[in-house]
C-alpha cells in the first residue's frame, strides 16, 4: 500500500529534473567495515543471507524513523510531481552482492563508487524506495567487506548519507540475528508523513543575493578541458572516480594545526584544492562552490538528524595569483572569514536559482540544457568540493563490527561543474572522492588532482 504525500519543493524538482535528462545519477556512502563472524567464501545468494540476517534489525529500526527511507515519486515527470510513502517493502530487493571482487584496491574501490553515483533508480511503486545497498566480499578476506549506501538526491543530500552510516553503526547490536522467516520483509509501524521542503521552513532569506565575480568571469573561468556532447540522445553521466586518503599519520596533526590557526579543516581542504588547481591550471579563473548544510537556518532549525535537502552554496573564485605573499594558513584564514559572511544567506540559494522556474517539469529541464548554449564548453564548470566532515562514532557500541574507511561521492554534474571533490573524515583519516564526467577532462590532469590536494595538506603541518 502506499499513502501518498506533498507535493515535491524547489530542490527536490531540481533533483528529480536531472534523473529526467539524465545528466545526472546518484549519491553514495561506501563503508569498509571488518565484522568479527567470517561471511562464506563464493555463494552469492550465501553471502546475501549472512548480511541480510545480520543488517536487517539495524536498517528496520532506521526505516522506521526515516520516512525518507519509504518514499518514491509519484509522476516524477509531470507537473503533479509528489511524494508518495510504502507501507512495507522487502529487504532483500534492496541487496546487491557481488563477490570476488578486490574491494581494497584503490582502482576496484573507484569502480565501485563509480557503478554507485551512475545508477538511476525507478521511481514507480514496483521499483520500492529509492535506495539500495550494494555489498562487496572477496574470499580473501571472509572477516570485511564494502558495503554502499546509494539513494537518489531526490530523498536525501550528503548530510543524510552520513546520517545513515552514522546510526546504522549506532544500531547494530551484536549478536543480534534475524532468519530468513520473514522474507526480510519490512512494514511501517506507524504512518510515515513528509514534512514540508526547505522554503516552507521558514529559512533565513537574505534581500538580495549577489553571487561572486563579474559576468565575464562567469563565461572566462575554466569549464573542463574538452567540451559537453550537446546531444540529447547521446549524452548520460558517466562519471569517473579517483579516491585520496590522507592518512592516521598526517590527519589528525592538519585537524591539531587547524585548530591552532583557528580554522576549520574544510577551510586548509578548500585551500588545498584551490592550490592544487592553480598548480595544472596556472593561468585560469576557476570558482568553487560549497554546499553549505541549512538545517541551522531555519527557524526552528530543522533537527541534524532529519534526512531530506537542506542545503544552499557558498561560492568563491579563485583568480591567477591568488596565493602571491601568502601562507597556506593565511589563504585559510582568509576563506574562513568569507564562508562566514556568506554562509547566513546560503539557504536563499534555492529561491535565488530555482524560484523562478514556475513551469515543472519544462523550465527544470530547460534549465539544464541552457548551458549548452550559454557557456562555451556546454557547462558552468568550477569545482564542487562537498565536505560532510567528520563522522563520529562515539556511540557505536557493537564490538561485532568495525568501520575502516569511509567514502562518500556523488554522480558528475553533466552541464554545469567540471569536477568535484567529495570528502568525509574519520578521527583517523580523511577520505577523498575526485569526480568528473568521463572524456570531460584531460586525463593526465584530473588523475593528479587528488594527489595535489593531498600533497598541499600534508606540506600544511609544517608550515
Amino acid at each position: 500500500m502506499i499513502t501518498e504525500q506533498r507535493p515535491l519543493g524547489l530542490l527536490e524538482k531540481y533533483q528529480i529534473s536531472k534523473l529526467i535528462t539524465k545528466c545526472y545519477g546518484s549519491v553514495t556512502g561506501t563503508a569498509l567495515l571488518r565484522h568479527n563472524s567470517p561471511a562464506p567464501a563464493t555463494d552469492k545468494e550465501a553471502i546475501k543471507t549472512f548480511y541480510l540476517n545480520r543488517l536487517y534489525p539495524a536498517v528496520s529500526r532506521l526505516v522506521q524513523k526515516h520516512p525518507q527511507l519509504t518514499m518514491i515519486v509519484l509522476d516524477a515527470d509531470k507537473p503533479t510531481a509528489r511524494f508518495a510513502t510504502l507501507s512495507s517493502f522487502n529487504l532483500a530487493a534492496m541487496v546487491n552482492v557481488n563477490s570476488n571482487v578486490k574491494f581494497w584496491e584503490q582502482a576496484v574501490i573507484d569502480d565501485i563508487i563509480s557503478t554507485e553515483v551512475d545508477k538511476e533508480f525507478g521511481t514507480t511503486f514496483q521499483n520500492g524506495p529509492l535506495w539500495s545497498l550494494g555489498i562487496d566480499t572477496h574470499p580473501e578476506r571472509p572477516h570485511e567487506c564494502a558495503i554502499s549506501f546509494t539513494l537518489h538526491h531526490v530523498i536525501g543530500d550528503g548530510k543524510s548519507i552520513m546520517l545513515f552510516w552514522k546510526e546504522l553503526l549506532e544500531q547494530l547490536k551484536d549478536g543480534e540475528m534475524v532468519d530468513s522467516s520473514n522474507g526480510y520483509q519490512i512494514d511501517i509501524m506507524e504512518l510515515h508523513v513528509i514534512k514540508p521542503p526547505q522554503e516552507h521552513r521558514n529559512p533565513v532569506m537574505p534581500n538580495e543575493i549577489k553571487l561572486p565575480g563579474t559576468k565575464e568571469d562567469e563565461l572566462a573561468m575554466w569549464q573542463g578541458d574538452y567540451e559537453a556532447i550537446r546531444d540529447k540522445t547521446a549524452q548520460k553521466h558517466d562519471t569517473a572516480v579517483r579516491t585520496v586518503v590522507v592518512d592516521g599519520e598526517h590527519w589528525p596533526k592538519i585537524v591539531k594545526k587547524c585548530k591552532q590557526h583557528g580554522v576549520t579543516p574544510h577551510a586548509a581542504l578548500m585551500v588545498a584544492c584551490a592550490l592544487a588547481f592553480a598548480e595544472l591550471y596556472p593561468d585560469r579563473v576557476v570558482r568553487t562552490m560549497t554546499p553549505v548544510n541549512t538545517r541551522p537556518l531555519c527557524d526552528p532549525p530543522v533537527p541534524e538528524d532529519e534526512m531530506g535537502n537542506f542545503f544552499g552554496n557558498f561560492f568563491r573564485f579563485w583568480r591567477p595569483g591568488f596565493s602571491n605573499g601568502k601562507s597556506f594558513w593565511e589563504l585559510a584564514i582568509e576563506y574562513q572569514a568569507r564562508v562566514r559572511e556568506g554562509k547566513a544567506f546560503a539557504a536563499g540559494f534555492a529561491n535565488h536559482f530555482f524560484g523562478h522556474l514556475k513551469n515543472f517539469p519544462e523550465d527544470f529541464i530547460n534549465y539544464w540544457y541552457s548551458n549548452w548554449e550559454k557557456y562555451p564548453m556546454g557547462r558552468a564548470g568550477g569545482i564542487c568540493v562537498s565536505d560532510l566532515g567528520l563522522i563520529t562514532t562515539k556511540r557505536v557500541t557493537s564490538t561485532e563490527w568495525q568501520l575502516q574507511e569511509i567514502f562518500f561521492n556523488q554522480s558528475s554534474h553533466m552541464y554545469t561543474l567540471a569536477l568535484t571533490i567529495n570528502t568525509i573524515s574519520t578521527s583517523t583519516a580523511m577520505q577523498a572522492c575526485v569526480a568528473w564526467q568521463r572524456n570531460t577532462l584531460d586525463i593526465s590532469k584530473a588523475d593528479r588532482y587528488g594527489s595535489l590536494i593531498a600533497k598541499y595538506l600534508i606540506q600544511c603541518i609544517d608550515q
